[in-house]
């Protein structure tokens, strides 16, 4: 996501929110950079966020809470229930990359009534990112150079850029709520 001119991701499991939190941030006037997964190039400093594809993947009861029925949007495929909200017109995509100014690991909590973070150690951080890393460094091993070149990669990026645990109710009634607290509290203007 671009909030005022600065990259901020999501990291964390399949279905925390990720998706329909940026479609709800994108509906707000935000900058959509990437879906499901972020490249970012740390060669570059600042760390660079790579943008994606121009969609936001939504299942049908984010799609029905944000446009009023699930089949607002059109399906991905004829065989999977997930929608897509292409992201021109309202909904802004950014075509060049931006520099990361954090990344937010995603914690939903039903009892969680107020947004929260808390930094994470380097240590905390780079366990947690590696366990997000595509293709999984656990499920598919690489080789050793390929190791080598993400936990260099995965160093940098704590090293330079701040990592957050983001503590909210995954609720569609607090999705508001957790807007603000991104678009206001987090990044300052």
């Amino acid at each position: 996501m671009s909030i005022r001119g600065k990259a901020i991701a999501f990291a964390g499991e399949s279905g925390l929110g990720k998706s329909t939190l940026a479609a709800a941030l994108a509906d707000r006037g935000a900058s959509v950079l990437s879906d499901d997964i972020l490249v970012f190039d740390p060669s570059e400093d600042p760390v660079q966020a790579i943008p994606g594809y121009p969609r936001l993947r939504l299942w049908p009861d984010s799609a029905a809470h944000m446009f009023g029925d699930p089949d607002a949007l059109p399906t991905m495929s004829p065989k999977w229930d997930k929608r897509y909200l292409a992201l021109n017109g309202k909904y802004h995509f950014e075509t060049r990359p931006y520099p990361l100014e954090a990344l937010y690991i995603c914690s939903p909590n039903e009892k969680q009534r107020y947004p929260e973070s808390k930094p994470l150690s380097d240590t905390a951080g780079l366990m947690t990112l590696l366990a997000q890393t595509y293709p999984s460094p656990i499920l598919y091993p690489p080789d050793r150079t390929q190791q080598a070149e993400t936990f260099a990669a995965l160093k940098k990026l704590i090293a330079t850029v701040p990592v957050y645990q983001l503590h909210y109710d995954r609720s569609f009634e607090h999705l508001f709520d957790l807007c603000q607290f991104l678009a206001e509290s987090l990044i300052p203007v």
